[in-house]
């Protein structure tokens, strides 16, 4: 490799801002550009619904966005037949066509590791295309997409079973594929568990990092206590919003906010079953939402990977009660939160009542802890994980290449 230049890396990920649909792409633009900051040269690859490739630098991130080559774009809102839906899975099994664009930009980019993220629309037909050219690749699990098409292993009625023939099928060109990578992240333990309890990434190391948080806030000590407690995100079935709200029919002294949208029918039937003391906000700025409540409250019933809302919450000194269940439980200790038996009424009850009789200490200890989750110290695990997967041999001793 050329001593002169920067170390390059490149991120893959499905989507990148200003497009987005959960926390994974905030993830990934808070490490791009803490990267480019730390002195590494970072693009990253992504898709977008036009029928050109387009090339644009933001914050010193330079960003290449993909035409999708697949039977429809999948994150317009539009609801699809049960058949569309297997034909536009089957073709990401394997997408050679986009395996193709993604060489084409790689050989533009010539990077020295490429790090993958959520995959869906590229398919891990990239993993092989690094292979076929030798070039390390480091992947981050941030949701189920190696083992079930619908990537959140929750089907509306409850978690679904990773070891199911269907999932098994599914899966298996997948973990066949993972073989050609290098390193191995997931965002919590249970999401590296899970992965390798499936027998993916057979060849990789394996570690937990975990997201970050783009600023910490904390909260001031004089800060007039409301007791007010919240639930920010997306409005489905999978995050378990219908359990607090029957929980407040037993607390009516107490005020729920409710940020964020969803399907029109599912948000009026929750509208229809709230008590008086729960109140709608619409899309709310978690600068804004934070702000207003003393208690976040994350009762998912599928397994969240990690929950990015936790620790954005732990940077405004919010503490959090949350379902005991998937990456939040990695996240939520005893000093900062509570945790409760999903869908068990009596404990959702309890923990909200005994974390806001301790909100106090509670507060103070998550916004110490959320300095473990800057975008600084998750940028510098990653620079070590890259770092490990280039291999001693073809570092630079390059003064621009800071990181090494």
């Amino acid at each position: 490799m050329n001593s002169s230049r920067r170390t390059r890396v490149c991120l893959v990920n499905t989507l990148y801002p200003p497009f987005k649909v959960g926390g994974a792409e905030r993830s990934v633009e808070l490490l791009a550009q803490e990267l480019c900051r730390k002195g590494m040269e970072t693009h990253v690859i992504t898709l977008h619904s036009g029928a050109h490739v387009e090339h644009q630098e933001v914050e010193g991130v330079r960003v290449h966005r993909l035409p999708l080559k697949n039977s429809y774009w999948p994150f317009s809102g539009a609801s699809e037949s049960a058949f569309q839906k297997l034909v536009w899975h089957l073709r990401d099994a394997e997408n050679s066509e986009m395996r193709r664009c993604f060489s084409e930009l790689i050989d533009q980019i010539s990077p020295d590791v490429v790090h993958t993220n959520n995959l869906a629309g590229f398919s891990v037909s990239v993993w092989r295309e690094c292979a076929s050219r030798r070039l390390p690749v480091v992947h981050t699990a941030r949701d189920y997409y190696l083992l079930h098409p619908n990537s959140k292993l929750f089907n509306g009625r409850g978690i679904q079973n990773e070891f199911s023939i269907s999932a098994r099928l599914w899966s298996y060109p997948k973990k066949l594929a993972s073989t050609h990578v290098r390193a191995f992240v997931g965002i919590s333990k249970y999401v590296v568990d899970i992965h390798r309890a499936r027998g993916f990434f057979e060849n990789a190391s394996a570690e937990v990092i975990h997201n970050s948080v783009e600023r910490i806030v904390g909260r001031s000590a004089n800060t007039q206590r409301t007791g007010r407690i919240g639930f920010i995100g997306r409005l489905d079935e999978s995050k378990g919003i219908e359990s607090i709200l029957e929980a407040m029919r037993s607390m009516p002294s107490r005020q729920l906010l409710v940020a964020g949208e969803g399907r029109s029918d599912y948000v009026a039937q929750l509208h229809r079953k709230s008590p008086s003391n729960v109140e709608f906000l619409g899309r709310r700025s978690p600068d804004d939402f934070f702000k207003e409540i003393d208690l976040l409250l994350v009762p998912s019933l599928w397994a969240e990977p990690l929950g990015r809302v936790v620790l954005e919450a732990y940077s405004f000194g919010v503490p959090v009660v949350a379902a005991k269940i998937g990456g939040l439980k990695d996240i939520v200790p005893q000093n900062c939160g509570r945790l409760f038996e999903p869908g068990a009424m009596t404990s959702i009850i309890d923990c909200i009542e005994d974390a806001l009789v301790n909100i106090e200490s509670l507060s103070q200890a998550c916004t110490q802890f959320a300095h473990s989750f800057t975008s600084s110290k998750i940028a510098d695990s990653y620079i070590k994980t890259y770092k490990k997967a280039i291999g001693e041999d073809n570092l630079k001793n390059s003064n621009e290449a800071r990181i090494f």
